[in-house]
């Protein structure tokens, strides 16, 4: 949503190449994308729809995965609200391999977000239970990226994001 003008007129790419949207909004949703496999993100505040198309009105922004991985990694976060609720646990497995002509990514996360429900929060006295002010959701979500030289001029590379969320209602029932 870069300058305000609405999440469909900021064209989002992944190394270099369009994402599709997501089959709700018409807008691309990057937490599809682990954390761990991001190299860097290129963004273009600029309209840039002479280049890329009335997608890009309101800018650009090009996530880069990382190339030359080797080994694996993993990671693993939790946190919460000091309030109560907002519990939150993150963990990542990443993995890849180089060889004198290309390489493998592949990056696996898990996020389980808990709700943060009326009872939470001392300031919400007067809204009637049960009811979550934010939604428990849990995602898993992968990439696998791989990129082969095929001559000195030539490369093939094929990127596969997918990505399964579960987001619980707004009114939770114990």
């Amino acid at each position: 949503n870069l300058r305000g003008l609405g999440p469909d007129a900021t064209l989002t790419l992944l190394n270099g190449r369009r994402l599709s949207y997501d089959g709700f909004s018409q807008a691309v949703d990057i937490s599809a994308i682990p954390l761990a496999a991001i190299d860097q993100v290129q963004v273009v505040t600029d309209g840039a729809s002479a280049i890329y198309g009335s997608d890009a009105v309101g800018g650009v922004a090009n996530v880069l995965l990382k190339r030359d991985v080797k080994g694996v990694t993993a990671s693993a976060l939790y946190g919460g609200a000091t309030s109560g609720g907002l519990e939150r646990r993150q963990s990542s497995l990443t993995m890849g391999d180089t060889w004198s002509s290309g390489g493998v990514l592949a990056a696996l996360q898990y996020d389980d977000t808990q709700d943060i429900d009326v009872s939470d929060r001392s300031y919400t006295g007067g809204l009637r239970q049960p009811y979550s002010l934010y939604p428990a959701s849990r995602q898993w979500s992968a990439v696998v990226s791989l990129h082969q030289a095929l001559g000195e001029r030539v490369e093939a590379s094929l990127d596969v994001t997918g990505a399964d969320r579960r987001t619980q209602s707004w009114i939770s029932y114990p």
